[in-house]
Formats: structure tokens, C-alpha cells, sequence
């Protein structure tokens, strides 16, 4: 009857000590988890934050100032600030008198992109509104799309800020009669020239389409194009 009893007493006892084990790893295991996402989002958080990259005040420097190449003026340093969602480095903008312009000039810390501030408002508005903005030299010309003139269509990719890839090729015809890069011209955003050594052409935006011009020798292709977005089916 004793050893029924102790018998019965151990099994217990064994039972208690498994159940135990499973509370405590399955706490183990909750924790684990909670920490490997843990570290998940912060690692996904860091990488966010490491996605977005800052120009510095050097390199704005050097973008208001190639901004305001031919104006006369010049742009002195003021602070760097936070307007609406996003950070700007702010300059105060001098004539060829030395006389400030009521118009402050701000570059965004992440796009560079340049536009006028007006620090009474703390607002900003597009660099077009700025006294000395120049259409030819300061427009964001769009050089992308498809030009149309039977029997060739003249392809247009931008390649970067200031140049931009185009491909010329003829109806019927798989391989292009021509391709290469052509560049912005720097005083005329509406222009852009090509020149591989051999043959040399001008492409120029209009508001309907594409005009090309030869810069010496006939090539065939100096003709006025039309965007084929504006070319009924």
C-alpha cells in the first residue's frame, strides 16, 4: 500500500515538473519573438532614415549660385530652416547695386530644387514668381516623348539634368538611322546640341513639339516634328 503510495506522490511530482518546463519556455519563446520584431522595426526605421540623404550648405551654395549666373546678383547665406515638411538652407539675395531684394531664395536639403521664400508668410512659392527669373535659362523643360514626321519618329529619354538620350528611326525600319545623347545648352534650357564629330545638330523644344536643325552639313533629319500625344489615331 506504501509504494502504491509513493508511486502515486512521484508520478505527480513529474507532472508538475513537466508542466513547469512548458510555461516556462513558452514565456521563452513569447519573448523572443517580441524582440526579434523588435529590433525588425527599428532596423526598418533606421534604414528610412538613412534613405533620406541631406545635400549640404556647400553644395546648395553651388547650385543657387549657378542659379543666378547672368542675373547680377548674389545670394548670402541666412539659416537653415524647417518650411511646411521639409528643410531648406534660406539666403538673402543682393543685386549688382548691393541692394536686398525683398525676395528671399531658399534650396531644399534633399532636392536641391530652388524656389522663393517669403519669410513674413514662412511660405514658399515656385522659382518662376523669383524678380529675375529667365524662361530660357531657368525653365524645366520636358525632353521626353515621341515626335512624329512621316516617315521618321524621334524618340527622347532623359538621361540626367542636363542632357537627355534620343533615337531617330525610320517607318518599316527595326534598327534607329540615329542615336546618342544630346546636352542642354546651359543659357537656353529649350536647347540642346549634339555633335559626335561628324555631324552636329541642334533639337528644340516648342510648346507642340520638336524642331531639329542641322549645324553644318545636310544630314536629313533638320525638320519640325509633332509630339505624337497631340496626333489624332
Amino acid at each position: 500500500m506504501k509504494k502504491k503510495i509513493l508511486l502515486f506522490l512521484l508520478a505527480g511530482c513529474v507532472l508538475s515538473f513537466t508542466a513547469c518546463v512548458n510555461n516556462g519556455s513558452g514565456d521563452k519563446g513569447t519573448t523572443a519573438a517580441e524582440t526579434e520584431m523588435s529590433e525588425t522595426e527599428s532596423s526598418e526605421t533606421e534604414e528610412t532614415e538613412e534613405d533620406v540623404i541631406q545635400i549640404g550648405q556647400g553644395d546648395a551654395d553651388a547650385i543657387l549660385a549657378e542659379k543666378l549666373d547672368g542675373t547680377g546678383c548674389q545670394a548670402v547665406y541666412n539659416d537653415f530652416m524647417d518650411i511646411g515638411e521639409e528643410e531648406y538652407y534660406t539666403y538673402t539675395v543682393v543685386d549688382s547695386d548691393d541692394t536686398e531684394l525683398d525676395q528671399m531664395l531658399a534650396v531644399n536639403a534633399v532636392s536641391g530644387d530652388v524656389v522663393v521664400y517669403d519669410l513674413e508668410a514662412d511660405e514658399i512659392s515656385d522659382y518662376s514668381t523669383f524678380k529675375y527669373y529667365n524662361e530660357k535659362k531657368d525653365a524645366d523643360v520636358n525632353w521626353e516623348g515621341d515626335f512624329y514626321l512621316d516617315p521618321r519618329t524621334v524618340h527622347l529619354e532623359p538621361a540626367d539634368d542636363t542632357s537627355f538620350e534620343f533615337t531617330i528611326t525610320k517607318d518599316g525600319e527595326d534598327e534607329p538611322e540615329l542615336q546618342g545623347i544630346a546636352t542642354t545648352d546651359a543659357k537656353d534650357r529649350w536647347k540642346a546640341i549634339y555633335d559626335d564629330g561628324e555631324l552636329s545638330l541642334t533639337f528644340e523644344r516648342t510648346e507642340n513639339g520638336l524642331e531639329i536643325h542641322d549645324n553644318g552639313d545636310m544630314s536629313g533629319f533638320a525638320a519640325i516634328y509633332e509630339d505624337k500625344s497631340n496626333l489624332s489615331e
